[in-house]
């Protein structure tokens, strides 16, 4: 309509199998669309407003077993995502806001067992970080200021007991270890 893409669209990938369904209006993507692989298996479902992702999206692995889950508000992570593992068991669970991670967010080995606990927002801008073994026991604590360790971290064996202790300054170790 007046050169602006305004209907129903279907593209396909290079062995004719179905891309992408879903609607434009004035050359914009709106309602619902899905995404396949090329083996013609859905691959991502969601909806559009103005071009922009909004709420409940769902990607999956080829087998067809869901990947990722979770809301988006104007094209940013909103709420609580989900990731899981191909056969479908919990992989991690993160809540972000205007698609960034805050609260709690874990992340959990193969079979269940929690692998990384992370807590976002804090007053101070810190991250707590806690890394465990797959006996359970804590591998590693401490905090992160964006992507560098700071203050006091702790190493654990797999027994439990410390491998190492000391402070990071800025991501690099500082003072006695």
């Amino acid at each position: 309509e007046n050169g602006n893409k305004t209907a129903y669209w279907k593209a396909y990938h290079e062995n004719n199998q179905i891309y992408s369904y879903g609607k434009f209006e004035m050359d914009s993507m709106q309602g619902n669309w899905k995404y396949y692989f090329d083996s013609g298996t859905l691959e991502s479902e969601g909806s559009f407003s103005n071009g922009q992702k909004v709420g409940y999206w769902k990607m999956y692995y080829p087998n067809g077993q869901i990947n990722i889950e979770g809301e988006y508000t104007y094209g940013k992570r909103t709420g609580v995502w989900t990731l899981y593992y191909e056969d479908g068991t919990l992989k991690a669970k993160s809540t972000f806001e205007n698609d960034q991670k805050v609260g709690v967010s874990k992340q959990y080995y193969y079979d269940g067992q929690l692998f990384i606990d992370t807590e976002y927002g804090t007053l101070d801008g810190k991250r707590k970080f806690i890394k465990y073994y797959i006996n359970g026991k804590v591998a590693e604590k401490g905090n992160y200021l964006d992507t560098n360790k700071i203050g006091e971290w702790i190493v654990y064996y797999n027994t439990g007991t410390i491998y190492s202790k000391g402070s990071y300054d800025n991501g690099f170790r500082d003072g006695a270890w």
